[in-house]
């Protein structure tokens, strides 16, 4: 987590800050939007600590699979940000598969907690 902050204060906040052309409000939106991921990532990354300690019970995979979807969605949304900011993003773009691939884990969590509780 420590290291993808990094990142994200050296290779896309200081460009956006340090470009003059941008208005205020352009600029809240360029950087609140990595931010919000970034907090999204850190309860993400608490979930698959605390996930891992049950092992792999049936209790287990929903919340394991869910963590999984956040952690993928937070880093599609910041690579995203990255990509859009150099004008490197385009649509088709591979890291879009990314996104489809977090509302997926997202959608096989809800799969797996309807079968959990089936088999109660």
């Amino acid at each position: 987590t420590l290291g993808l902050g990094v990142f994200l204060v050296l290779a896309l906040f200081t460009q956006v800050v340090a470009d003059d052309t941008i208005p205020p409000l352009v600029m809240f939106c360029y950087l609140f939007y990595p931010i919000a991921d970034f907090i999204l990532l850190a309860p993400a990354l608490i979930l698959v600590m605390i996930t891992a300690t049950l092992g792999r019970s049936m209790l287990a995979r929903p919340w394991m699979l869910l963590a999984a979807g956040f952690v993928m969605l937070a880093v599609a949304d910041i690579a995203y940000s990255y990509l859009d900011w150099q004008g490197l993003y385009f649509a088709g773009h591979p890291i879009d598969i990314a996104w489809n691939a977090a509302y997926g884990l997202f959608g096989l969590a809800g799969l797996s907690q309807a079968r959990l509780v089936r088999s109660l």
